[in-house]
């Protein structure tokens, strides 16, 4: 989850510098930043929008959960918080 506060945190630096050590897969999803605020790390990753329409978010979610390839656990953490953030996204609407 992409925000302006998150990309300042410390220690959420921290958890994508070892997740690209760990060669993860990172998609950031944007909150309340644009893709040119975001930081360096993620000039090559794909993004995704929480203001795009939740057409576009449920296909790009289904695909991403179609995608993972981790144990079940994780896989249910990862796609919750999408559908979480989707959820918000929909509510502030």
């Amino acid at each position: 989850m992409a925000s302006k506060n998150a990309c300042e945190s410390q220690a959420v630096q921290q958890e994508i510098g070892a997740s690209l050590i760990q060669k993860k897969t990172i998609i950031p999803i944007l909150i309340d930043i644009t893709p040119a605020e975001l930081p360096g790390w993620v000039g090559n990753h794909q993004a995704i929008s929480l203001k795009d329409s939740p057409e576009v978010l449920h296909v790009t979610i289904e695909k991403i959960a179609d995608k993972i390839k981790v144990d079940k656990f994780w896989a249910g953490i990862i796609v919750g918080i999408l559908i979480t953030a989707l959820v918000f996204l929909i509510a502030k609407s």
